[in-house]
């Protein structure tokens, strides 16, 4: 097999992902409060807070690898 690869797609999943959450958080949190303790949802928070920080500045990332079957 080779591989190569198509892109990188972090920034299409951490910034919306966070996004997501920080204009819903109040919703999401009672909810999340519901089955867990409070901590759980700031740590939460803190780390989408922290990851779309790391993304922008391409520290951490998705890639998207296709595998190919090598032909003889």
């Amino acid at each position: 097999m080779r591989s190569r690869t198509l892109g990188t797609s972090g920034h299409h999943v951490y910034e919306p992902l966070t996004d997501y959450y920080v204009l819903r958080r109040s919703t999401l949190r009672e909810r999340i409060l519901q089955k867990y303790p409070s901590f759980l949802e700031k740590v939460l928070y803190s780390s989408l807070l922290k990851m779309k920080d790391v993304s922008r500045k391409k520290i951490i990332d998705y890639i998207i690898i296709k595998a190919c079957p090598i032909q003889r």
